[in-house]
């Protein structure tokens, strides 16, 4: 079987951003860009009595022009992006049904692609207002180009043990290694001496590799109405991407992607039940423990006579950023038939999130304490279930939440915050053809 996929998109944006949500106007923000991409895939599948394998080639070509103005500042950026990868992955039935008492299939699937991705990048800013004496500094355009390659690949062993009228049990044992591309920082420095001098910094952030390891199993019984999946996990990050506000002396605090090792375990377990027609109870459970190895992060802290020192700060142990320690949902729908006029469909969900820090630093402030999120639907869908028209309420009880923070307690004495959505109530209609 040979399948060739063609993709092309493109977009155009303008965003005006008020991140504090206050009339102060501390951080206000116009982030207008425009990119387009187009990626191609090559994939050619076969197999055999006890095998199949697929092989294919990918490639990715992005641009991007983006002018963005924040506070005193003005950026104007391009990025050119091309990727490629040619990938083979493999699956064998190692032990067919019947050969071994009590052994039903044994399959080891493999996988390897080798990576190569280079990006160009080019900046050009402004600084309007920065000194008393200096209304706009315009900057030459700086340029960075980097190419990153490597391999990356999986390798799972599946054995099930049992399968038959009643039901199927599978377990599996798996390890991957995965990549993702570096990025550039852009940013000003402005310093102070006999003259006021202010220039560009583009600082690179280094790519980001994980190493997976995943034990699970997944059971079906009695023609699916019983569905039981579980797993323990084990990541290892070496140079996560993390954002952060920092500086160097002399630098504005911005927002940068940085780079710092990290460790997860992990636990997640999935049930769904259907104990009578048209009722579905599903629930979710999972559990992390993730924490940063290795990260510290040079930042310039004011003194009271304003002589700014920069101070280095270490984030070892620390939790990740939005990595709640708890979260687990509940959703129950029940379809009641309308004897011949379609179906009624109403349904709970209830989700629930520990508390999760929202920046490195792991401080209560810059923090979301454990919250619950009620949402409710009622559909109605027709005979031959290609019209349904739903009424649909989100977070019902107004739970108060935050989804992200900026700590601007250096430039503005201030920490910004962006909350979650309130009570929204809609309607949604769908059609199938």
């Amino acid at each position: 079987v040979i399948t060739l996929l063609y993709d092309y998109e493109w977009y155009d944006r303008l965003v005006e951003d008020e991140r504090d949500a206050n009339p102060l106007g501390i951080f206000p923000a116009i982030w207008s860009d425009s990119a387009w991409q187009t990626t191609e895939e090559l994939r050619v599948e076969g197999e055999g009595e006890r095998y199949k394998w697929t092989a294919g080639f990918f490639f990715l070509h992005e641009e991007l022009d983006a002018q963005n103005f924040f506070g005193q500042i003005t950026q104007r950026f391009s990025q050119t992006l091309t990727s490629w990868a040619p990938y083979l992955s493999s699956e064998f039935d190692l032990v067919e049904e019947g050969v071994i008492p009590g052994i039903y299939q044994l399959t080891l699937s493999m996988g390897a692609r080798y990576n190569q991705e280079k990006k160009e990048f080019s900046l050009q800013s402004s600084a309007t207002g920065t000194t008393s004496n200096v209304t706009v500094i315009q900057l030459p355009e700086d340029s960075a180009t980097t190419t990153w390659k490597e391999w990356t690949g999986d390798l799972k062993l599946s054995y099930t043990p049992f399968s038959n009228e009643y039901g199927m049990l599978l377990s599996y044992l798996s390890y991957g290694r995965g990549f993702k591309g570096g990025h550039f920082n852009a940013g000003l420095t402005v310093k102070a001496g006999e003259f006021i001098t202010v220039e560009e910094r583009i600082t690179p952030t280094e790519p980001e590799f994980i190493d997976a390891i995943e034990f699970g199993i997944r059971s079906r019984w009695f023609d699916d109405r019983l569905i039981l999946n579980a797993a323990v996990f084990r990541y290892w990050y070496q140079d996560l991407q993390v954002f952060d506000i920092t500086n160097e002396e002399g630098a504005l605090p911005i927002s940068h992607l940085l780079n710092g090792d990290a460790k997860v375990l992990g636990a997640e377990a999935e049930l769904r039940v259907k104990p009578l027609p048209g009722l579905l109870i599903s629930a979710n459970l999972g559990w992390l423990d993730a924490e940063f190895e290795e990260f510290t992060v040079t930042k310039t802290i004011g003194q009271p006579r304003g002589n700014p020192k920069p101070q280095e700060f270490d984030y070892r142990g620390n939790r990740l950023v939005a990595a709640p320690t708890w979260n687990w949902s509940v959703i129950t729908k029940y379809e009641i038939p309308l004897f011949g006029w379609g179906s009624l469909t109403p349904q709970w969900a209830l989700n629930y999130r520990s508390k999760a820090y929202l920046d490195p630093q792991q401080l209560d402030p810059i923090s979301q304490d454990g919250y619950w999120l009620h949402n409710a639907r009622i559909a109605y869908r027709t005979p031959d279930d290609r019209i349904e028209l739903a009424f649909w309420v989100s977070n019902i009880f107004e739970q108060e939440y935050k989804v992200d923070v900026f700590d601007l307690t250096r430039q503005h004495n201030t920490i910004l915050e962006a909350w979650g959505e309130p009570r929204t109530y809609g309607v949604t209609l769908s059609l199938e053809w």
